[in-house]
């Protein structure tokens, strides 16, 4: 069987949208399970200027470890965190924190406004200080600006 790997899931209980319970988040893991998925990025949203990176990393950290716990399943599970851009972003203390952990690899949302030059700079800011930059929800944008980030080497 194939084995996978699912870099974006919203499957911690009570930090986003993405489960309410610890059951949920063991049903979500077991579907995953037999889907082939054999390690799951766990990457509820973080929004540098609505919540504290200390808040942010507190309540992530219990979830993972209230699912872990529980869980008896044998997906890999990777705490991350789907991070909304702002410029500046590459300056976050704790950047390295917000990958995917073990990798370099961070899980970027892009702004739903007009993208400014600050933003593609921020960005090529956060790759060139050695993160891979994974861009979330390629679909929603603009294709002229997704065909600006892919010229530069952005993966999606």
């Amino acid at each position: 069987m194939n084995r996978y790997i699912d870099m974006h899931a919203h499957i911690l209980p009570g930090v986003d949208h993405g489960s309410d319970s610890v059951e949920t988040s063991l049903e979500q893991l077991y579907l995953a399970e037999c889907a082939g998925v054999s390690v799951i990025a766990a990457t509820p949203h973080y929004y540098p200027d609505r919540i504290g990176s200390h808040s942010f990393f507190e309540r992530r950290d219990a979830a993972v470890n209230a699912i872990k716990e529980e869980y008896r399943g044998s997906i890999e599970i990777l705490p991350g965190a789907e991070v909304y851009l702002c410029e500046g972003m590459q300056n976050h203390p704790r950047l390295n924190e917000l990958c995917i952990k073990g990798t370099s690899v961070i899980l970027i949302e892009m702004p739903s406004t007009p993208w400014s030059q600050r933003y593609v700079q921020t960005l090529e800011e956060i790759q060139y200080r050695g993160y891979q930059v994974l861009l979330a929800h390629v679909e929603r944008y603009p294709a002229r600006n997704m065909d600006t980030l892919f010229d530069l080497g952005f993966v999606g």
